[in-house]
């Protein structure tokens, strides 16, 4: 179910992607579209794959979950379907194991890539590189050679993968926000008020609640984890699609919210280069503001107030609709 969910998910990525233009920011939008490929498609293999040593085509979780449920003798123990999905002598139960982690080490990297304007990216593309990949290939390595690497080693470093995995998941997030609200403090520092179909507030809960996913499953997993309790696998095998699933409902979402029709708002007092106690008090809408067309300025209101020496000249003029240069469609007011 979930990987159908996220090939649904993919196709809608696919489409977003083919809506960005590639000027400006083409580095970002080709790594952010490869990132999203490899992880679907290590999805894909994880759960899609065509097994030669079964009667035909059938997904790897679904021959796993045959042979420990289904293909167990009589008088097998109880504990006999959790000890085949443990058994990484296995080959598809490591083969599983090794497009995890694969996957967890891609996620990680396109994190980064969200965050590249934050004020800490050299920590963040320190620590996301290569602490989780460290922990994951002792543990690739000790699912081969049980005996290279003694168990109570090993068990301590199980316990800090997924806290490890949360702890980087949510320090990305938090930069992400971050990032976010920064540049919208840099729009306001110039004068500009932006609006635009996604404010600040629904950009940081996009991001909140997509990657929110991720980290339900692995407190989850770190609850079960430390109970013992077998249900740990069925956590592990859905991280998978999940992973993938996040950024592409990231990118989905952040373009549904920007779809929207964007405008500026500058609301300003001008000042007219005629005597000092002449002004002119215009509101501007700066409308039509889209990719690389120009925008309209049209002037909504206008109050004029001059000397009795210019005889209202100048009033008379822009009442008219006689501008110093083209004509603006101005409408003084009764």
């Amino acid at each position: 179910m979930s990987i159908g969910i996220y090939s649904f998910l993919y196709a809608g990525t696919l489409y977003v992607f083919s809506q960005k233009t590639i000027r400006g920011n083409g580095a970002a939008i080709i790594i952010s579209l490869g990132g999203n490929t490899v992880l679907f498609g290590l999805a894909a293999i994880h759960n899609w794959i065509a097994l030669t040593t079964s009667p035909g085509p059938s997904a790897v979780n679904v021959y796993q979950m045959i042979h420990a449920y289904a293909l167990q003798p009589d008088d097998a123990p109880s504990t006999a379907p959790n000890d085949f999905l443990s058994n990484y002598d296995n080959w598809d139960t490591f083969g599983q194991g090794i497009i995890l982690s694969l996957i967890i080490w891609v996620g990680d990297l396109l994190g980064p890539v969200s965050v590249r304007l934050s004020p800490l990216p050299f920590m963040i593309l320190g620590l996301t590189p290569t602490t989780t990949p460290v922990l994951t290939s002792f543990a690739m390595y000790w699912w081969r050679d049980q005996d290279g690497i003694s168990a109570s080693i090993m068990g301590h470093i199980f316990k800090s993968i997924s806290p490890v995995n949360i702890v980087l998941n949510c320090l990305t997030t938090g930069m992400i926000a971050y990032r976010i609200w920064r540049q919208r403090e840099e729009s306001r520092k110039v004068g500009l008020s932006v609006t635009s179909g996604m404010d600040l507030l629904t950009a940081v809960r996009i991001v909140i609640e997509s990657a929110l996913i991720y980290t339900l499953e692995m407190f989850l997993s770190i609850i079960l984890f430390t109970v013992g309790h077998p249900s740990v696998l069925v956590v592990h095998h859905t991280l998978a699609p999940t992973i993938g699933i996040v950024f592409a409902l990231i990118a989905i979402r952040s373009h549904v919210a920007n779809h929207h029709t964007r405008s500026v708002h500058i609301t300003s007092e001008i000042q007219s280069p005629w005597p000092q106690n002449s002004r002119l008090r215009a509101s501007v809408d700066l409308n039509s503001l889209n990719g690389n067309q120009a925008g309209t300025m049209r002037i909504r209101s206008i109050a004029v107030e001059d000397d009795e020496q210019w005889g209202g000249a100048i009033g008379k003029s822009i009442a008219e609709g006689h501008s110093m240069g083209r004509p603006l469609g101005v409408h003084s007011p009764n």
